[in-house]
C-alpha cells in the first residue's frame, strides 16, 4: 500500500486547508461552507482508514511476500482483512473520547491560571465530549 501510505501526508494537508477555509472565510464561502466542511471530514476519514489499513497489514507480516507477488504497483489496500470495518469504527469513535479527556485534563492544568469561566466551560465540555461518545 505505498502509493495510499504516501498519499497521507498530501491528503491531511488539503483536509487542514479545508479547514482553516471553514473558519476563516465561512461566510464568504456561503452555502459551498457545508460542502467545504464535508470534504475535509471525508479526507480525514480516508486517512484513518489508511492507518487502520496499513495497522491491520502490520499484524500479518506473513503475507507480506505473496501481496507484493501479487501488487508490485504499490496500491494493495487489505480489504479482505475481517477487522478492519470494526477496528475503523473504533479508531473513529474514540477519538472524541481521548479528546474530551484531553480537554478535561487541560482545563485542569489551567484552572488557576485563567478566567473560571473559561477553565469550567473546557472541563464541562470535554466531560460531554468523553461521556457521550458512543
Amino acid at each position: 500500500m505505498a502509493w495510499p501510505w504516501m498519499a497521507v501526508v498530501p491528503l491531511v494537508i488539503v483536509a487542514y486547508y479545508g479547514i482553516y477555509l471553514y473558519a476563516w472565510q465561512g461566510e464568504r464561502l456561503g452555502d459551498r461552507r457545508i460542502w467545504v466542511g464535508a470534504g475535509s471530514a471525508l479526507l480525514l476519514v480516508v486517512v484513518a482508514f489508511l492507518y487502520v489499513n496499513n495497522i491491520t497489514l502490520m499484524l500479518t507480516p506473513d503475507r507480506w511476500h505473496d501481496i507484493y507477488d501479487s501488487h508490485s504497483n504499490g496500491l494493495f489496500l487489505n480489504g479482505e482483512e475481517d477487522t478492519l470495518v470494526p477496528r475503523l469504527f473504533h479508531f473513529l469513535v474514540a477519538a472524541p473520547a481521548v479528546a474530551g479527556a484531553a480537554l478535561v485534563v487541560y482545563a485542569l492544568f489551567i484552572k488557576n491560571r485563567s478566567p473560571e469561566g473559561y477553565w469550567t466551560w473546557a472541563a464541562r465540555y470535554g466531560a460531554i465530549w468523553f461521556w457521550s461518545s458512543p
